[in-house]
């Protein structure tokens, strides 16, 4: 008789770029592209929210537990493989490896001081990287990019259209690392290669 027990398969998380990417225009000039493009795969994303009275408190079990500070104002920090990103009064977003255990570490940590909401799949990472990415990002975005302004480090949250993201620099070199609504990410990522078309664009 066969076994009407159905196998069970583990769902995997997926991001909606998982698919690939690749409108016109994507390769031109690949062999020297002026702006680079990938996506970060296996990487998980948490927020922490806390009310404004446990805030302090908050940030010194943190700061005890993983060696690393909570950033101010537009501000990121990282240390080990973690970045925490700034993004709002009492609110965190922690950025890490998706095998880490990060969300289980913070909410041992955090007790009921704090919200931990995990925000790996709500959330689509995207690299940048190139001699014309600022150029690229420059005609799609509201804010000032030059290096005076927009440092190692800083991070800040705007809009491409109706699209809200949040952008990382990671590198003066310059490098950015884009933070996309899910459900927005392929509309954004269409675009991104139409505005970086003329500089010549490779996506990995």
């Amino acid at each position: 008789m066969a076994d009407l027990h159905p196998v069970v398969q583990p769902l995997l998380s997926r991001s909606p770029l998982d698919d690939g990417f690749d409108p016109p225009g994507s390769q031109a000039n690949s062999t020297a592209p002026g702006v680079t493009i990938r996506l970060v795969r296996d990487r998980s994303a948490t927020l922490i929210a806390s009310g404004p009275r446990s805030a302090a408190a908050l940030e010194r079990r943190l700061h005890e537990a993983l060696g690393i500070a909570l950033p101010g104002p537009g501000r990121c920090s990282q240390k080990d493989g973690i970045r925490v990103l700034w993004q709002g009064p009492a609110r965190w977003l922690v950025l890490a490896g998706a095998e880490s255990g990060t969300e289980e570490r913070l909410r041992a940590i955090v007790g009921r001081d704090a919200a931990v909401i995990d925000q790996s799949g709500a959330l689509v990472s995207l690299h940048l990287e190139g001699s014309r990415v600022r150029a690229a990002l420059s005609k799609i975005l509201p804010i000032d990019l030059h290096p005076r302004v927009f440092a190692r480090d800083d991070t800040r949250s705007t809009a491409a259209g109706h699209i809200g993201i949040q952008i990382v620099c990671v590198e003066d070199t310059p490098c950015y690392l884009l933070l996309i609504p899910r459900s927005t990410a392929p509309d954004f990522a269409r675009w991104l290669i139409a505005s970086s078309a003329e500089f010549g664009v490779g996506v990995e």
